[in-house]
């Protein structure tokens, strides 16, 4: 008699096989999920990274507890909201235009409460503030890398019908998969 585990990898195994045979009628969306998957995975590093390197700037600066900091820097709607872009509706990668717009106002916040009014300004005290303080640069740097990433993702996915068709795609054939799932476990 099959035991617990070995029936799930038997249904693992069948639903594989079919989610590739199914695929095989659509390689755009496979290439179109790939490339998602890819983009959405890199913001998460992205933000990661970042989110490491503020960690480390407020402690070298508060001298603060460091879990506490931890918490504050990586405790963040980014996670939900990039994680929601990864689902296969188009709709869920609306949220990233929120975490865009969201983002720049936190960056324009921090300008205004630096009391920086001009790009220009902002170069010179970037240039210095590279010298001074490379970490603190590079994690500015990264977080309009970060910017802009998101806004090219958020376009992307959302305003080019045939993006949206694929996800769209995408969607039913992954509705396809788990309703192959579900018959086959029950």
């Amino acid at each position: 008699m099959n035991t617990q585990k070995e029936q799930y990898n038997i249904i693992k195994e069948q639903a594989m096989a079919y989610k590739k045979s199914i695929y095989n009628d659509y390689p755009q969306v496979k290439k179109f999920e790939k490339i998602k998957s890819i983009l959405i995975k890199y913001l998460l590093v992205l933000f990661l990274v970042i989110s490491i390197l503020h960690i480390n700037n407020l402690y070298k600066v508060t001298g603060g507890n460091i879990l506490l900091i931890a918490m504050a820097a990586l405790i963040k709607i980014d996670w939900i909201f990039l994680l929601a872009a990864l689902a296969p509706r188009w709709q869920f990668s609306l949220l990233l235009y929120i975490l865009f717009f969201d983002k720049v106002f936190e960056f324009l916040s921090s300008l205004s409460s630096a009391n920086i009014s001009s790009f220009s300004d902002y170069f010179q005290i970037y240039i210095t503030a590279l010298q001074q303080y490379p970490l603190a640069a590079i994690t500015d740097f990264l977080i309009i890398i970060y910017l802009l990433s998101i806004a090219f993702i958020a376009i992307w996915l959302t305003l080019f019908p045939k993006n949206r068709e694929l996800a769209r795609q995408s969607e039913e054939l992954i509705g396809k998969v788990k309703t192959f799932i579900s018959t086959k476990s029950s």
